[in-house]
């Protein structure tokens, strides 16, 4: 059965099964970090994007101020906005490059998940992770390699949202989804 009928199906079964209570909203996701939000009137497509010009990281002492906060997190959603104070004070507490995420924001939810710029691939062959590696001028390195799923990391933020839609378009793999914190589930 192919991703098309399959999502088909499944709109068709919640769609129908939200016609209960007409504020219900169903959620369907699949392994391509796409989400359906459907009401009796409409559906919509829950799409992804990282802002690669944003800023977070891990600030369990709570030590900078001026930043957005969930949790333990701080972001900014345009980095262009750090002062040479923050970044000098960024750099006092050694908040390293392999520290910093990116901010993920989707279309529909007000609510805000973070990369590292890995995105995982789900596929049956490594091979075909390899080819798209390859093909992808060194623009991707593999992090690791599983049976089903392989995670590759974009060398270049800039370039994460365009290779992640690729990816959701190769007929190769079974799916693809971000590598995401999300910081809702740290705080208390």
């Amino acid at each position: 059965m192919d991703k098309i009928k399959l999502k088909s199906l499944l709109i068709i079964f919640f769609i129908s099964s939200s016609y209960l209570d007409a504020q219900d909203i169903t959620r369907i996701i699949l392994h391509t970090n796409e989400s359906l939000v459907s009401t009796d009137d409409q559906v919509e497509e829950n799409k992804l994007l990282v802002l690669p010009n944003s800023i977070a990281f891990k600030d369990s002492g709570n030590n900078l101020l001026g930043f957005q906060q969930i949790g333990d997190y701080k972001f900014l959603i345009d980095a262009s906005n750090l002062d040479d104070a923050k970044r000098a004070y960024m750099d006092d507490l050694n908040i390293a490059d392999k520290d910093k995420l990116f901010v993920i924001k989707s279309n529909i939810e007000n609510s805000f998940t973070f990369s590292n710029g890995e995105i995982i691939i789900f596929s049956n062959s490594s091979s075909d992770i390899n080819d798209f590696i390859n093909e992808n001028n060194s623009s991707l390195f593999l992090v690791s390699s599983f049976n089903s799923y392989s995670v590759v990391k974009v060398r270049n933020i800039d370039q994460i949202n365009f290779i992640f839609e690729k990816l959701l378009k190769d007929k190769r793999f079974i799916g693809a989804q971000l590598n995401s914190i999300n910081p809702y589930l740290s705080v208390r």
